[in-house]
């Protein structure tokens, strides 16, 4: 692929897990309900798992 092409897409990549890293934080501050207890374990899985992604594309986006 060509970086013309690539770069757009890892900025958008590393956007859209940024957008989903705040709000699985919201997430799991709300899933303290009670009946919600699946939820304290999925929502920081998916936090981590979109912090890295987003981070190791930020990262590739960003070399020249």
């Amino acid at each position: 692929m060509s970086k013309a092409f690539l770069k757009p897409i890892l900025c958008l990549v590393a956007s859209v897990c940024g957008f989903v890293a705040l709000f699985s934080i919201w997430g799991f501050l709300c899933a303290f309900e009670p009946g919600q207890e699946a939820w304290l374990t999925i929502y920081p899985v998916v936090f981590a798992f979109s912090v890295a992604v987003g981070a190791s594309s930020a990262v590739m986006a960003a070399r020249p």
